[in-house]
């Protein structure tokens, strides 16, 4: 190899003043200000999450779905919190940020598990799982719970056995076990009204003891 000779270097002069360059949240045209490209949020619409009440931050997140996309809100959080920051009349940090998922791109189940072996979803079983098992139930998966499908007899296909306790359910009694579903309690002398505005069908007129099924209604109605 060669040798070489230091030399030196161009010095550049400062610029007279500190820049301060004005960060830019929102292009403010007659048409739509996006502030997340991937999932079309636009500052309308967090200013729509502000009027509606959802301020808090996870709020504006997910009635917005502003930070939701695959980036986890790393091109869209900041712009989206400022806009909110401004309709509050807050500085930004006081309006908070949410919790983001990393990373960009995804990683394999298999990079995480890494040798731990076993099954990917836990099983959820009921307290009266064993009796279910011992009575000689098929179980299939409702979410991570697992129910009775059948209690089969040798030979029956599904069909056949369904059908047969239908059959004494209706010309006797028959049992099934909900302790997978969710449960709220509502109390109180305008609870039953309350269900009456949440619930499509009439639960005022259900009589102490008795079921009944409901469609619920969302916020919008």
């Amino acid at each position: 190899g060669g040798t070489g000779t230091p030399a030196a270097l161009p010095v550049v002069e400062a610029a007279p003043g500190d820049p301060d360059p004005a960060p830019v949240f929102e292009i403010k045209a007659d048409g739509k200000s996006f502030v997340d490209f991937q999932h079309d949020v636009t500052a309308e619409d967090v200013r729509l999450a502000h009027r509606e009440g959802f301020i808090s931050v996870e709020h504006l997140k997910r009635y917005t779905t502003l930070g939701m996309a695959t980036d986890q809100g790393k091109s869209s959080n900041i712009p989206g919190l400022a806009i909110m920051a401004e309709a509050l009349g807050k500085p930004i940090p006081e309006v908070g940020t949410t919790r983001f998922r990393p990373p960009f791109s995804a990683v394999s189940i298999g990079s995480l598990a890494a040798e731990r072996f076993g099954d990917l979803r836990p099983e959820r079983l009921t307290p009266m799982h064993d009796w279910h098992i011992a009575n000689g139930a098929t179980m299939y998966s409702a979410g991570l719970w697992y129910r009775p499908m059948i209690y089969g007899h040798a030979g029956e296909t599904i069909e056949q056995a369904y059908v047969r306790e239908a059959k004494a359910t209706r010309e006797s009694a028959g049992i099934v076990d909900v302790s997978t579903l969710g449960k709220i309690a509502v109390q109180g002398p305008d609870a039953a009204e309350f269900l009456d505005r949440v619930y499509t069908n009439m639960f005022s007129t259900l009589a102490v003891g008795k079921a009944r099924y409901g469609l619920m209604l969302r916020e919008d109605g």
